[in-house]
């Protein structure tokens, strides 16, 4: 007990002491807590929404980034992320990072079964017009609640009965693979269409629904692309973007 106490009055002692700071190949070192390389200290990064911040923080160049002898590259790190560092200290083997932009828009997922009164509502809001969304919202709209619903053996389509008129119904066939384009990334892009497999099941007195992501999330990769090619037109100058 008496020594441990001991212990830790020489280490208090010893920390109000001044460090001493010692230069080995020209760089300096502290003895605190150990002999360790004093590194210089880094940028912490802006963080904005938007693809057009980081174009715009280019090409004011606030911070005198892209003046001579500074070097900087734009790293494209998901489809909803991207950052803007300076070049690696060969020395200290640190880096600033300048400016990052975060895509903070929802996450599009409607896997989980929904009725249709739910998910119709998210099909209008979280897609964008074209591909199969049209066909999907008017085979939705009109489905009754004694609708029968029927799968295919080779599972490629599903069969329900929609109204098609006053009182009247008929067979309909819905692909079951959809081509819908969520909204998922950047605005300033073009937003990648996926591939979702659509399903219908009773459940009690209702008919629900819900679309399974089909692509392997290869859009991805389209969408990172495609924020590739935004930067390099909008600022040509930027030679070094990695994605």
């Amino acid at each position: 007990m008496e020594r441990n106490f001991l212990t830790d009055l020489f280490k208090y002692v010893v920390g109000l002491s001044k460090p001493d700071v010692v230069e080995i190949d020209g760089l300096p070192y502290s003895d605190r807590p150990e002999l360790n390389r004093i590194k210089p200290p880094v940028a912490t990064g802006l963080t904005v929404s938007t693809l057009t911040a980081v174009i715009d923080y280019i090409k004011a160049n606030i911070d005198n980034i892209t003046g001579a002898g500074t070097k900087i590259f734009i790293h494209i790190k998901d489809f909803n992320v991207v950052k803007i560092y300076g070049y690696l200290d060969s020395q200290h083997k640190v880096r600033d990072c300048y400016l990052g932009a975060v895509y903070s828009g929802d996450n599009v997922d409607l896997s989980e079964w929904q009725p249709t009164d739910k998910f119709i509502p998210q099909l209008q809001s979280l897609f964008m017009d074209g591909g199969d969304k049209e066909n999907l919202l008017k085979v939705l709209g009109n489905l009754s609640s004694d609708a029968t619903i029927s799968f295919m053996d080779d599972g490629v389509t599903t069969e329900t009965q929609a109204k098609v008129g006053i009182d009247r119904r008929a067979d309909v066939t819905l692909p079951a693979t959809v081509t819908l384009t969520p909204f998922s990334t950047f605005p300033e892009i073009e937003q990648p269409q996926r591939k979702y497999t659509f399903r219908l099941q009773r459940s009690n007195e209702k008919i629900m629904a819900r679309i399974i992501p089909a692509d392997g999330e290869t859009w991805k990769n389209a969408a990172m692309k495609s924020i590739y090619d935004y930067i390099k037109e909008q600022a040509p100058a930027c030679e070094s973007i990695l994605y």
